[in-house]
Protein backbone atom coordinates (compact mmCIF):
# COMPACT_ATOMS: atom_id res chain seq x y z
CA UNK A 1 0.00 0.00 0.00
CA UNK A 2 1.22 3.42 -0.91
CA UNK A 3 1.32 6.14 1.77
CA UNK A 4 0.51 10.02 0.34
CA UNK A 5 2.95 11.98 1.63
CA UNK A 6 1.03 15.10 -0.09
CA UNK A 7 -0.01 17.62 2.66
CA UNK A 8 -3.86 17.91 2.79
CA UNK A 9 -5.24 21.08 3.77
CA UNK A 10 -7.18 21.48 7.00
CA UNK A 11 -11.09 20.96 7.12
CA UNK A 12 -12.65 23.95 7.83
CA UNK A 13 -16.23 23.92 8.80
CA UNK A 14 -16.91 27.65 7.95
CA UNK A 15 -19.06 30.15 9.26
CA UNK A 16 -22.69 29.63 10.71
CA UNK A 17 -25.73 30.07 8.98
CA UNK A 18 -29.76 29.44 8.77
CA UNK A 19 -30.02 25.77 7.90
CA UNK A 20 -33.84 26.59 6.81
CA UNK A 21 -35.66 28.92 5.11
CA UNK A 22 -37.93 31.69 6.37
CA UNK A 23 -41.50 29.33 5.80
CA UNK A 24 -39.71 26.78 7.97
CA UNK A 25 -39.14 29.54 10.72
CA UNK A 26 -42.52 30.79 10.70
CA UNK A 27 -43.70 26.98 10.83
CA UNK A 28 -41.73 27.01 14.01
CA UNK A 29 -42.43 29.77 15.71
CA UNK A 30 -46.09 28.94 15.01
CA UNK A 31 -45.85 25.81 16.93
CA UNK A 32 -43.86 27.81 19.42
CA UNK A 33 -46.46 30.64 20.09
CA UNK A 34 -49.28 30.48 17.50
CA UNK A 35 -51.64 29.55 20.66
CA UNK A 36 -51.23 33.25 21.76
CA UNK A 37 -48.29 32.82 24.29
CA UNK A 38 -45.22 34.69 24.32
CA UNK A 39 -43.09 32.45 25.67
CA UNK A 40 -42.12 28.96 26.01
CA UNK A 41 -39.68 26.18 27.31
CA UNK A 42 -37.42 24.43 25.49
CA UNK A 43 -38.29 21.06 27.54
CA UNK A 44 -42.13 22.18 26.92
CA UNK A 45 -41.79 22.76 22.95
CA UNK A 46 -39.82 19.61 22.23
CA UNK A 47 -41.85 17.28 23.97
CA UNK A 48 -44.77 19.30 21.88
CA UNK A 49 -42.74 18.35 19.08
CA UNK A 50 -42.32 15.16 19.81
CA UNK A 51 -38.32 15.17 20.10
CA UNK A 52 -36.01 16.18 22.51
CA UNK A 53 -34.40 19.21 23.25
CA UNK A 54 -30.69 17.51 22.18
CA UNK A 55 -32.28 16.31 18.69
CA UNK A 56 -30.12 18.09 15.88
CA UNK A 57 -32.68 18.63 13.72
CA UNK A 58 -34.80 20.59 16.62
CA UNK A 59 -31.44 22.59 17.60
CA UNK A 60 -31.28 23.86 13.84
CA UNK A 61 -34.89 24.61 13.57
CA UNK A 62 -34.40 26.86 16.99
CA UNK A 63 -31.77 28.26 15.84
CA UNK A 64 -32.94 29.30 12.39
CA UNK A 65 -35.87 31.61 13.96
CA UNK A 66 -32.58 33.05 16.16
CA UNK A 67 -31.16 33.68 12.59
CA UNK A 68 -34.60 35.42 11.06
CA UNK A 69 -34.77 37.65 14.38
CA UNK A 70 -38.34 35.30 15.25
CA UNK A 71 -36.84 34.58 19.17
CA UNK A 72 -34.68 35.91 21.63
CA UNK A 73 -31.22 34.43 21.69
CA UNK A 74 -29.49 31.98 24.24
CA UNK A 75 -32.19 31.72 27.16
CA UNK A 76 -34.92 29.72 28.35
CA UNK A 77 -37.62 30.50 28.26
CA UNK A 78 -37.60 30.90 24.55
CA UNK A 79 -39.80 34.34 23.58
CA UNK A 80 -41.16 36.04 20.75
CA UNK A 81 -40.08 39.16 19.79
CA UNK A 82 -42.01 41.63 17.78
CA UNK A 83 -41.63 40.75 14.49
CA UNK A 84 -42.76 37.08 15.13
CA UNK A 85 -45.89 38.75 16.60
CA UNK A 86 -46.45 41.15 13.37
CA UNK A 87 -46.46 38.18 11.66
CA UNK A 88 -48.47 35.86 13.56
CA UNK A 89 -51.03 38.51 14.58
CA UNK A 90 -51.29 40.68 12.28
CA UNK A 91 -53.22 41.44 8.93
CA UNK A 92 -52.20 40.50 5.55
CA UNK A 93 -49.74 43.76 4.99
CA UNK A 94 -48.21 43.40 8.37
CA UNK A 95 -47.21 40.30 8.11
CA UNK A 96 -45.42 40.74 5.08
CA UNK A 97 -43.64 43.51 6.60
CA UNK A 98 -42.31 41.73 8.96
CA UNK A 99 -41.65 38.98 6.69
CA UNK A 100 -39.19 41.73 4.94
CA UNK A 101 -37.56 42.22 8.41
CA UNK A 102 -37.06 39.07 8.95
CA UNK A 103 -35.35 38.20 5.66
CA UNK A 104 -33.43 41.12 6.23
CA UNK A 105 -32.17 40.04 9.67
CA UNK A 106 -29.85 37.45 8.27
CA UNK A 107 -26.72 39.70 6.99
CA UNK A 108 -25.78 36.90 4.02
CA UNK A 109 -29.65 37.46 2.89
CA UNK A 110 -29.36 41.23 2.92
CA UNK A 111 -26.11 41.29 1.11
CA UNK A 112 -27.19 39.29 -1.39
CA UNK A 113 -30.17 41.57 -1.55
CA UNK A 114 -28.72 44.73 -1.43
CA UNK A 115 -26.35 43.46 -4.75
CA UNK A 116 -29.33 42.10 -6.62
CA UNK A 117 -31.95 44.36 -6.18
CA UNK A 118 -34.01 45.41 -9.58
CA UNK A 119 -31.57 42.84 -11.14
CA UNK A 120 -31.87 39.32 -12.37
CA UNK A 121 -30.51 37.09 -9.80
CA UNK A 122 -27.59 35.32 -11.02
CA UNK A 123 -27.40 30.86 -11.23
CA UNK A 124 -27.97 29.29 -7.75
CA UNK A 125 -24.04 28.19 -8.45
CA UNK A 126 -23.22 31.34 -8.89
CA UNK A 127 -24.65 32.65 -5.16
CA UNK A 128 -23.10 29.83 -3.35
CA UNK A 129 -19.99 30.41 -5.10
CA UNK A 130 -20.35 34.20 -3.53
CA UNK A 131 -21.06 32.43 -0.33
CA UNK A 132 -18.06 30.65 -0.65
CA UNK A 133 -15.85 33.30 -1.21
CA UNK A 134 -17.04 36.34 0.46
CA UNK A 135 -18.33 34.96 3.40
CA UNK A 136 -16.88 31.69 4.23
CA UNK A 137 -19.13 29.54 4.10
CA UNK A 138 -18.40 25.91 3.91
CA UNK A 139 -18.73 23.94 0.65
CA UNK A 140 -21.62 21.60 1.98
CA UNK A 141 -23.46 25.13 2.97
CA UNK A 142 -22.75 27.33 0.43
CA UNK A 143 -25.49 25.62 -1.40
CA UNK A 144 -27.96 25.37 1.20
CA UNK A 145 -27.82 29.03 1.86
CA UNK A 146 -27.99 29.62 -1.70
CA UNK A 147 -31.47 27.90 -1.95
CA UNK A 148 -32.49 29.47 1.74
CA UNK A 149 -31.78 32.16 0.00
CA UNK A 150 -34.40 31.82 -3.04
CA UNK A 151 -37.02 30.46 -0.63
CA UNK A 152 -36.87 33.03 1.69
CA UNK A 153 -36.82 35.66 -0.72
CA UNK A 154 -39.51 34.55 -2.30
CA UNK A 155 -41.65 34.03 0.67
CA UNK A 156 -41.43 37.71 1.53
CA UNK A 157 -42.28 38.47 -1.40
CA UNK A 158 -38.72 40.35 -2.68
CA UNK A 159 -38.06 37.62 -5.09
CA UNK A 160 -40.01 36.71 -8.25
CA UNK A 161 -39.68 34.45 -11.01
CA UNK A 162 -40.04 36.52 -14.35
CA UNK A 163 -40.01 34.37 -17.82
CA UNK A 164 -37.07 31.76 -17.51
CA UNK A 165 -35.09 33.98 -14.35
CA UNK A 166 -35.62 35.21 -10.79
CA UNK A 167 -35.46 38.92 -10.19
CA UNK A 168 -34.86 40.88 -7.26
CA UNK A 169 -37.75 43.52 -6.37
CA UNK A 170 -36.55 47.08 -4.58
CA UNK A 171 -37.64 47.12 -1.18
CA UNK A 172 -37.16 50.32 0.38
CA UNK A 173 -37.31 49.26 4.27
CA UNK A 174 -34.23 47.13 3.35
CA UNK A 175 -30.95 49.76 3.14
CA UNK A 176 -27.23 49.99 3.05
CA UNK A 177 -26.36 50.42 6.83
CA UNK A 178 -24.56 53.77 7.11
CA UNK A 179 -23.18 54.09 10.75
CA UNK A 180 -19.76 54.11 9.95
CA UNK A 181 -19.70 56.36 7.20
CA UNK A 182 -22.38 58.65 10.01
CA UNK A 183 -19.07 58.54 12.57
CA UNK A 184 -16.49 59.20 9.67
CA UNK A 185 -18.61 62.55 8.90
CA UNK A 186 -18.69 63.85 12.16
CA UNK A 187 -15.33 62.85 12.74
CA UNK A 188 -14.49 65.77 10.03
CA UNK A 189 -16.83 68.30 11.34
CA UNK A 190 -15.73 68.09 14.57
CA UNK A 191 -11.86 68.95 13.07
CA UNK A 192 -12.86 71.23 11.02
CA UNK A 193 -14.60 73.15 14.05
CA UNK A 194 -11.78 72.46 15.77
CA UNK A 195 -9.56 74.16 13.32
CA UNK A 196 -11.61 77.12 13.38
CA UNK A 197 -11.90 77.25 16.93
CA UNK A 198 -8.01 77.36 16.85
CA UNK A 199 -7.39 79.86 14.30
CA UNK A 200 -9.39 82.36 16.19
CA UNK A 201 -7.28 81.83 19.02
CA UNK A 202 -4.32 81.94 17.37
CA UNK A 203 -4.77 85.11 15.65
CA UNK A 204 -6.32 86.77 18.99
CA UNK A 205 -2.92 85.84 20.38
CA UNK A 206 -0.59 87.21 17.82
CA UNK A 207 -2.39 90.55 17.79
CA UNK A 208 -1.15 90.56 21.13
CA UNK A 209 2.48 90.22 20.92
CA UNK A 210 5.42 92.71 21.43
CA UNK A 211 7.56 93.50 18.46
CA UNK A 212 10.78 93.98 18.48
CA UNK A 213 13.47 96.70 15.88
CA UNK A 214 15.52 95.19 14.68
CA UNK A 215 17.71 96.50 12.04
CA UNK A 216 15.04 99.37 11.56
CA UNK A 217 12.18 96.89 11.09
CA UNK A 218 9.18 95.31 13.14
CA UNK A 219 9.82 91.75 14.20
CA UNK A 220 7.53 89.32 15.51
CA UNK A 221 9.49 86.64 18.10
CA UNK A 222 8.19 83.89 16.22
CA UNK A 223 6.89 83.30 12.41
CA UNK A 224 3.30 82.54 11.94
CA UNK A 225 2.21 81.47 8.36
CA UNK A 226 -1.72 79.57 8.77
CA UNK A 227 -3.81 78.78 6.58
CA UNK A 228 -7.38 76.84 6.10
CA UNK A 229 -4.80 73.82 5.14
CA UNK A 230 -3.31 73.95 8.62
CA UNK A 231 -3.66 70.83 11.03
CA UNK A 232 -4.89 71.18 14.33
CA UNK A 233 -2.17 69.98 15.56
CA UNK A 234 0.15 72.17 14.00
CA UNK A 235 -2.29 74.93 15.23
CA UNK A 236 -2.03 73.52 18.84
CA UNK A 237 1.65 73.80 19.01
CA UNK A 238 1.86 77.31 17.51
CA UNK A 239 -0.74 78.42 20.08
CA UNK A 240 0.87 76.68 22.84
CA UNK A 241 4.32 78.46 21.81
CA UNK A 242 2.34 81.73 21.37
CA UNK A 243 1.27 81.58 25.19
CA UNK A 244 4.82 80.81 26.34
CA UNK A 245 5.65 83.92 25.22
CA UNK A 246 2.90 85.72 26.83
CA UNK A 247 3.86 84.67 29.38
Amino acid sequence: MVISTKKRKPYSKGKKYPSFALQDAEDMIRSMFGSGRNEIGRAELASELGTTENNDIFKKRLATCRWFGLCNKGTDPIQATDVALGILSGDDDTQMLNRVKAFANVPYFKDLYLRYKGKNLPSRKSLAGILRKEHKISSRGKEILADNFIESGEFAGLIELRGDKLFVLRNDLIKKTRKKNARRKRKTVSRKEERETLEGLVSSLKSGLTTTITDGQLVFPININIDSNTEPRKLRAILKTIKDILG
